[in-house]
């Protein structure tokens, strides 16, 4: 499996002479684990990148495709092995990972399919796709009312993305993550039949490829279809992009390649990367400003550009947010260690005093660095101490000039294992790292539900 598979393959995003590669977030649930042989069989589909956080349980074999052989182990690693039996050319990749854990240019791929049962993880996936410019054909199903739901989004400016639907309602009722244990958060079971989990994954396949291939009567971007078992009805409805939307622009980011390793390259040096290209962006004027050099005339013109420009800088790492200080639950000592919040296992930091577990403080978790709040040690660290990896999208723009963001994108070899496989989930749990033949990670459980877990109305209103 090569271990450059999001530079080469998935970062292209486009259709190559192999064929197409599709990812698919919640790939062992309901709809994904009946989904996913249908994948297999098409052969215009190169490469699967199949995302799953879960394990087998014995109560999902009521309602997903596997085996009770399959009980206890990763979900996406077993359909990874299901998709290959069934056509051994293909190249499967499986992440046994959360998928709003995952860097942005993961998903970089010729098209997203969802299968989720949190309304959290779709809302996450919504604004990936849309940052890369990626489109994503979301399934659900509500199982008391044997409803299936289909929606497809593209990302174009003039399009509707899932939250322009949304009511205060949706984001109510968004499950809850916490800083204490953030790897969980709890959604509601789907509670729907195999059969109708199947009937989705069906019509996803099905739309899937017509997607792929342009053809047919295929859904348009921001269009929902809606299929009832019980009465044979089916509703097609069209939204539109709400101007108030919460995620602002609905075009892809342009984004620049960073190819530094990210065990070698500091925060410090991505500052003063990012100031070079801001500053090379207004021809130099930004840097006479910040230094003083410029005369009275050139001043004020520079001022109507930049009416007050801060020399220093912010940095973030979309969706990721990042802890700065740390509560020991044994001993009650703080201490101060800067990291991704999704990606520190407590096994990974304990207490330097005592070694009890170390809990994130909610007050000391920020959206974003400043440059002027960050200690000179905190500067040196290493993108990797901090939890980046490649594929990670780093956003870096002046406090005053929000707008004027850079936007890069780490494409550096992925680090290797002792055994020489792809270390692709490092923040993973223990139990849940693969030590199969096939070497790589999973995502999500059960699948999308209908109107309960993420998309707000009745059917009839759909």
């Amino acid at each position: 499996m090569p271990t450059d598979f999001w530079m080469s393959r998935a970062r292209a995003a486009s259709r190559s002479a192999d064929g197409f590669t599709v990812a698919v977030a919640g790939a062992g649930g309901v709809i994904g684990s009946h989904l996913i042989p249908h994948l297999a069989r098409n052969i215009e589909i190169a490469t699967l990148v199949l995302i799953d956080v879960d394990d087998y349980e014995t109560k999902n074999l009521a309602s997903q495709d596997a085996l009770p052989s399959d009980v206890g182990r990763p979900k996406a690693l077993v359909q990874a092995e299901r998709a290959r039996r069934i056509r051994g050319s293909l190249e499967v990749i499986p992440i046994a990972a959360d998928v709003e854990s995952l860097p942005l240019g993961w998903l970089r791929t010729d098209l997203v399919l969802t299968c989720l049962d949190s309304r959290r993880s779709r809302q996450h996936v919504n604004l990936v796709t849309r940052r890369l410019g990626v489109p994503w054909l979301d399934a659900g199903v509500l199982g008391d009312q044997l409803l299936v739901r289909l929606d497809l989004f593209r990302p174009d400016r003039d399009t509707a993305c899932l939250e322009c639907r949304w009511s205060d309602t949706d984001y109510a009722a968004l499950e809850q993550r916490y800083p204490c244990d953030p790897q969980t958060s709890i959604a509601a079971p789907s509670g729907s039949p195999s059969g109708l989990g199947a009937l989705a994954a069906a019509l996803q396949a099905i739309e899937c490829g017509k997607q792929l291939a342009a053809e047919g009567s295929r859904l348009m971007s921001g269009e929902q279809v809606v299929l009832d078992a019980t009465g044979q009805n089916l509703w097609r409805t069209k939204y539109l992009p709400h101007p108030a939307c919460r995620i602002g622009s609905h075009g892809p980011w342009t984004t620049e390649t960073l190819d530094d390793d990210p065990a070698t390259l500091t925060l410090g040096r991505v500052f003063e990367r990012a100031r070079q290209a801001l500053d090379a962006r207004d021809g130099g004027v930004g840097a006479q400003l910040d230094r003083g050099q410029l005369g009275r005339a050139e001043l004020d013109r520079a001022h109507l550009d930049r009416p007050h420009r801060d020399p220093a800088l912010r940095l973030s790492v979309e969706p990721q947010r990042f802890a700065t200080e740390w509560l020991c639950e044994g001993c009650g000592s703080l201490q101060r260690d800067l990291r991704i919040l999704s990606r520190t296992p407590a096994r990974d930091l304990p207490c330097p005093v005592c070694s009890s577990t170390l809990h994130p403080l909610g007050l000391r978790i920020e959206d974003e660095l400043h440059e002027s709040r960050l200690s000179p040690a905190q500067l040196d660290l290493t993108l990797e101490a901090i939890g980046m990896v490649s594929g990670d999208v780093l956003s870096v723009a002046f406090p005053s000039a929000p707008d004027d963001v850079l936007h890069f994108e780490l494409t550096a070899h992925a680090p290797q294992t002792a055994s020489g496989g792809p270390r692709l989930c490092p923040w993973g749990r223990e139990d849940r790292r693969p030590t199969d033949k096939i070497e790589a990670m999973t995502d999500t459980a059960a699948p999308d539900v209908a109107d309960r877990t993420g998309q707000g109305g009745s059917p009839h209103a759909a």
